[in-house]
């Protein structure tokens, strides 16, 4: 399979379903889990024209910045490219990534919160369950989010999305 520029599609979001961005929440800066050698920088995301969720565009994880954020109630979403161009996405090792593996997350000030991954499944695209991806309350969780499956040479898109489930470690 060749590499591709397609981003990580995932389903439009409800205007309902995102807050506004509060500027004194702490800020996901880096992401580092040493199990599939990754260790990239996080620049917050929005929506873009067609409401689906922006990946960016060049090697970095995505945040949803309308979404949780480590520490606080809700779901942590970060999306990445699994290739990007002729390069390897950040999160191109991520359908490798197992339950139990560690993952941290750096939020400045010398403050780091480290999460266990729990879950890795895979989602037709535009099947992503909201109430797990995009919730805002309930328990504390991060949610990595690439694409997968397979890959149609016609379209250049994948078919489905890689998701990483998982929780802090107290």
């Amino acid at each position: 399979m060749r590499a591709n520029a397609t981003p990580a599609t995932v389903p439009p979001i409800e205007p309902a379903a995102a807050a506004e961005p509060d500027q004194g929440r702490p800020i996901p800066r880096s992401i580092t889990i040493d199990d599939i050698e990754l260790w990239s920088l996080i620049r917050p995301v929005g929506l873009d024209e067609d409401g689906n969720v922006e990946i960016p565009d060049r090697p970095e994880v995505g945040w949803y910045e309308f979404g949780g954020v480590p520490g606080g109630a809700g779901a942590t979403v970060l999306v990445g490219h699994v290739t990007w161009g002729e390069a390897i996405g950040p999160f191109y090792s991520l359908r490798r990534l197992e339950p139990g593996a560690r993952i941290e997350v750096d939020i400045g000030h010398r403050h780091v919160r480290v999460y266990e991954v729990v879950e890795r499944t895979m989602y037709a695209k535009r099947e992503l369950p909201a109430d797990r991806v995009w919730r805002s309350t309930g328990a504390e969780g991060l949610v990595l989010i690439t694409c997968g499956g397979g890959f149609d040479e016609r379209t250049r898109h994948f078919d489905s999305n890689v998701v990483v489930y998982a929780v802090p470690v107290a």
